[in-house]
């Protein structure tokens, strides 16, 4: 079973995901959904995770280069994907550059997802 979490201000990306894993990952798994920061931070003191999908904005003036220090530091190794319908800013074009292990365009988050599914069999 894989535990996955959601870092997304927008509930209805909850809804998406969720469909999407069910359509694509071959074995069980639970997702957690905060909506901000300290949420998250909270969670991941409470849980272990296999991957973290942090939404690129949360709210206005957070975005994935402010939050991913903090999310990183709490996180340890658990991978992490930027997801975001725009990756074209200069901050994603690179996952090092804001200290992620992945970024993923909403629009190819199914093939990310079998892609992570494969890496952990």
């Amino acid at each position: 079973m894989y535990n996955l979490l959601l870092i997304d201000d927008d509930p209805w990306e909850r809804e998406f995901v969720k469909d999407m894993c069910k359509r694509v990952l071959h074995s069980d798994f639970e997702l957690y959904y905060v909506r901000d920061l300290p949420d998250a931070l909270h969670l991941l003191d409470e849980k272990q995770f296999d991957l973290i999908l942090l939404d690129n904005i949360l709210s206005p003036g957070i975005n994935a280069k402010r939050s991913m220090p903090t999310i990183k530091k709490k996180s340890g190794d658990i991978p992490i994907a930027i997801i975001s319908n725009d990756t074209s800013v200069d901050y994603l074009d690179s996952p090092a550059h804001v200290g992620a292990d992945h970024v993923v365009e909403k629009t190819k988050l199914a093939s990310f997802l079998k892609l992570f599914q494969s890496m952990l069999e």
